[in-house]
């Protein structure tokens, strides 16, 4: 493999600067203290720390929060982190609907899942929290052409 560089594209002059680690997949055999374990398939802290140091993060959002890893991660950091999610508890923010309050240096996106019929995968919106389905919620997108336009939309919404 090659080294890895890393530089900023909206500066004049261009400087790269070699960077080391995340240069391949990434594997815990923990989850860390980061997040809920209760809340299936979440995003391993660790990782995002990993990602955060690694990429010297100075302050990131990440809409769809699920459990409040990454506020955890940010919090142990001591990085500025703005978490949000389609969840009340974390403002009931609308990743398909709603604007964004200002940009961001970084975001963290970790969608959920696609649950197919007969999957155990997490649904969130009805029974990880709250009591009923929630249409934008895309543990239930059942049809893989609306999971596929939802995720595309998640993505735009947050470049």
């Amino acid at each position: 493999m090659g080294d890895k560089f890393i530089g900023d594209l909206t500066q004049e002059r261009i400087s790269f600067k070699k960077v080391g680690g995340l240069t391949s997949i990434a594997e815990y055999f923990a989850r860390g203290k980061y997040g809920s374990n209760s809340w299936r398939g979440n995003c391993s802290g660790l990782l995002i720390k990993d990602i955060l140091l690694h990429y010297n993060v100075k302050e990131f959002c990440d809409p769809m929060l699920g459990s409040g890893t990454s506020l955890d991660v940010a919090k142990d950091l001591n990085i500025k982190c703005l978490g949000m999610d389609l969840n009340p508890k974390f403002g009931g923010f609308n990743i398909i609907k709603d604007e964004f309050p200002k940009s961001f240096e970084f975001m963290f996106v970790h969608p959920p899942y696609y649950v197919f019929k007969g999957s155990k995968m997490p649904i969130y919106s009805g029974k990880q929290w709250g009591n009923v389905a929630h249409i934008d919620d895309g543990s239930h997108m059942h049809d893989k052409i609306n999971l596929i336009n939802g995720s595309i939309q998640y993505y735009i919404k947050a470049i």
